[in-house]
């Protein structure tokens, strides 16, 4: 019998974004037989949210340097608040050192085989990095390279990954070629591999083949004969909601029975002034923590992504997979639009613009893809290759 790869998934926290759902679906799909996972944050996970359940439900191993309390009860409430003043009350600088000293003591604990860095956590893993020399270390980059690495704004970063890649062979993964390129040249190597971001599709294809729309528009109060604009990501500005409701409001003009759903966790407050301040109330849902994501897509008509940018965005081909139409902004990488579905549009284009095109039903896009290649089986398979290939065990 063959020991199991101990594997540990780092990432700042478990919440329903797109890096974390990602890391939620490796962690859900790769081998039990073959390797013994944990999932290990720097800051308190979202104990609401869709990810992490599905993750305890599992009964995934899952550490935070942090106290997660469930605050269902009056015990638990009180408890969860005493948490969050203390936390509030101690010096940001000691709580980064309990941070460093967490993580590099989960490390020697678990003593992995393998770690998988996501976000923005490299710093940790440099601070220990002579003690991770027989150590594989993969380290996903989620976003634009020079969000992640530059030198006025995440110089740590920047630093922590040059000292892995020369010290421990630290090797970066993209989500596509671009990003690749662009790797290469800032860290001037070219090793840099490419992992596309997967999608449980058999998930959303089960819905889509067995789900009726009407009866999960009226299980989610949704009008059954509305015209549904759709959106899914954090409520965060590169996301460009504002935008959003602005095409909304023109699609409103010209067809009455226009409604809006939007599904993401983040500060609302905001897009809800600007919505009821031009007489949309009661013509939007907003969702959060949301586990029924294929259910939700189903319910649209129209799936609207105005990105400012983006690494790789898992929704849009989440949508996809749903045979949504997909009006996606220009400024993200072509890989991401699969068929004639999905239409790129320029974000230098009106409000009224965009509806045109949300509105025309003969546009199409002018890319073709294959949506199998970001199946999560095909994606999972490729990562436990590079895992096994890292990694010599000797049998039990």
């Amino acid at each position: 019998m063959t020991k199991k790869i101990k594997l540990i998934f780092l990432i700042n926290e478990i919440s329903d974004g797109g890096a974390e759902t990602l890391v939620k679906d490796y962690v859900l799909n790769l081998d039990k037989n073959s390797f013994d996972v944990s999932v290990v944050t720097d800051m308190r996970s979202d104990v609401y949210s869709a990810n992490y359940h599905f993750l305890k439900e599992k009964k995934i191993k899952i550490y935070c340097p942090f106290l997660n309390i469930y605050d269902n009860t009056w015990v638990k409430k009180i408890i969860s608040r005493l948490i969050q003043i203390l936390l509030f009350h101690i010096p940001e600088k000691w709580k980064e050192k309990y941070q460093f000293w967490y993580i590099r003591h989960k490390i020697k604990k678990i003593n992995p085989d393998v770690i998988h860095a996501h976000l923005i956590v490299l710093k940790y893993l440099a601070s220990c990095s002579k003690r991770l020399r027989n150590v594989k270390l993969f380290y996903t980059c989620h976003s634009l390279p020079y969000r992640y690495f530059n030198t006025s704004e995440r110089k740590d970063d920047l630093n922590a990954a040059k000292c892995l890649i020369k010290n421990n062979s630290l090797t970066l993964v993209a989500l596509h070629g671009d990003m690749q390129n662009e790797l290469n040249k800032l860290f001037n190597i070219d090793s840099t591999i490419v992992i596309h971001n997967g999608v449980d599709l058999k998930r959303f294809y089960n819905v889509k083949r067995n789900e009726s729309k009407d009866r999960l528009r009226k299980k989610n109060h949704i009008p059954s004969g509305a015209f549904v604009i759709g959106n899914i990501g954090r409520f965060i500005w590169i996301k460009n909601h504002k935008f959003i409701i602005d095409v909304f409001i023109e699609i409103s003009k010209k067809k009455p029975n226009s409604f809006l759903l939007m599904i993401g966790n983040g500060y609302t407050s905001e897009i809800i002034q600007k919505l009821e301040s031009n007489g949309l109330s009661g013509r939007y849902l907003i969702l959060s923590n949301s586990r029924d994501i294929p259910e939700l897509l189903l319910c649209m008509d129209v799936f609207l992504f105005p990105s400012l940018f983006e690494g790789f965005p898992l929704a849009c081909i989440e949508a996809q997979a749903m045979d949504l139409k997909c009006c996606i902004s220009d400024t993200i990488n072509r890989d991401v639009f699969l068929g004639h579905n999905a239409i790129p549009i320029s974000l230098s284009d009106s409000a009224e613009q965009w509806t045109q095109k949300i509105l025309d039903d003969k546009i199409q896009g002018p890319y073709n893809g294959n949506i199998e290649e970001f199946d999560i089986q095909t994606i999972v398979k490729k990562l436990s290759t590079l895992y096994r290939q890292k990694v010599s065990l000797p049998n039990a």
